[in-house]
């Protein structure tokens, strides 16, 4: 591991962005570069718009509260003109070892040095017809305050949990597996993890 690099904080609307540059490696695929603004992910302020269900499949009811390994199936419309159905399982969360965090990046402030990390394992499917080539999985960490936590953004390979956007071509039918990291300020929880696309939709939640 080469020398640990700096993390950049950043902060949105309804909790904490993290950027990390994490040790050095190869992953153009799943990277996301930190040069410059970091753009601050934050849910939508209309109602989900309409989005065409496949013969078949049923949505999960808004305000549903699951467990961790469940699976959500939810109505997806990042911007105008895409859209599509995902199903999405969260899998478990776990705390992230403090030597990793330490070892791998920098924490020069005490917002840095008093987060908990968390490690969350999440798989996607795409039942829909749209592609979502390169974007990031919907999901937020729940703090005990009930803050959302934006996942870290890393603009290189974070071996420990190798969170990844996805794929080029997320097309129907295709599947991907990927781990997140969510920090949680003040030493604080992590007490679920959160489906919610609009200001005014009713959540999703898994704890």
């Amino acid at each position: 591991m080469t020398t640990p690099v700096r993390l950049v904080i950043a902060t949105a609307v309804l909790g904490v962005l993290v950027s990390l540059s994490a040790c050095s490696g190869d992953d153009p695929e799943g990277s996301t570069s930190t040069q410059g603004p970091t753009q601050t992910p934050t849910t939508s302020q209309s109602p989900t718009p309409s989005v065409a269900v496949p013969e078949g499949v049923v949505l999960t009811d808004p305000g549903s509260a699951l467990a961790f390994g469940d699976t959500a199936t939810v109505a997806y419309a990042p911007e105008e003109g895409i859209s599509t159905v995902l199903a999405i399982t969260v899998e478990g969360s776990r705390p992230a070892k403090r030597r990793d965090i330490e070892h791998g990046f920098v924490l020069d402030t005490d917002y840095k040095k008093n987060a908990n990390y968390f490690y969350v394992d999440v798989m996607v499917e795409n039942l829909g017809t749209g592609k979502l080539g390169r974007r990031d999985v919907p999901v937020w960490g729940v703090s005990q305050d009930d803050h959302l936590l934006p996942p870290v953004l890393f603009d290189s390979a974070f071996p420990k949990c190798p969170s990844k956007r996805l794929p080029k071509n997320f097309g129907q039918g295709k599947t991907f597996q990927t781990c997140l990291v969510f920090p949680s300020p003040d030493g604080g929880d992590l007490v679920g993890v959160r489906y919610q696309q609009a200001e005014t939709d009713q959540p999703i939640d898994w704890s």
